[in-house]
């Protein structure tokens, strides 16, 4: 059985052939989680990108719309990130032919 704590792993993996289908009972969101800490754990592991699109695929349920505003931001500051240093990336590689 998965702990609160590492159920938010479970429940965010948006595919069903996932290996830990089927050790949370019921419904997984109905799990006391604490979104400070997720997205603390989340921050620190650099995921909050790959939380976001995850939690989109699956509709954000149970998800406080303060959280999904933070992950939402998260992901555009790094689509934004991602963008400047692929023209970077761009530019110096045209520096090099």
């Amino acid at each position: 059985m998965l702990r609160p704590s590492s159920g938010f792993a479970f429940c965010s993996h948006a595919e069903s052939s996932h290996p830990l289908r089927g050790s949370v009972p019921g419904n997984c969101w109905s799990l006391p989680l604490q979104w400070p800490r997720v997205l603390q754990f989340a921050y620190a592991q650099q995921v909050l990108p790959l939380m976001y699109q995850n939690l989109t695929r699956l509709g954000f349920p149970g998800v406080p719309h303060s959280v999904e505003a933070e992950l939402r931001h998260a992901f555009g500051t790094n689509a934004l990130r991602n963008s400047l240093l692929a023209r970077e990336l761009a530019r110096l590689l045209a520096l090099l032919e």
